[in-house]
């Protein structure tokens, strides 16, 4: 994977679509690759690269740390988007990827 913030790789495994990018910072962040108001893929499967994430269907606008930074029509959510993220919030950010495994 290329070097470059704002560079992606998209898949679907096992049926869950996943998004890893490099961030602003050089780390590498991996989301489920949907967005959270309506579940619509964030982008394509294939490798890319972007300057944000931007939903296909209401065009809400992640950074590249899955944080919500624009959400069109729903301006006046917005102050309710700002808890800032968990795996189970309503605040509307990107869900990270878990990739623990239990055996039981």
């Amino acid at each position: 994977m290329a070097p470059d913030p704002g560079t992606y790789i998209a898949r679907t495994i096992a049926g869950w679509p996943l998004l890893v990018i490099r961030g602003q910072d050089g780390a590498l962040k991996g989301f489920h690759n949907v967005c959270r108001h309506r579940a619509s893929m964030i982008v394509e499967d294939g490798i890319g690269k972007t300057a944000a994430l931007r939903c296909m269907y209401h065009s809400w606008v992640y950074d590249m740390d899955g944080q919500l930074k624009m959400a069109r029509d729903f301006v006046r959510m917005m102050p309710r988007f700002a808890a800032g993220p968990s795996f189970f919030d309503t605040s509307g950010n990107m869900e990270w990827i878990d990739f623990r495994v239990s055996c039981g």
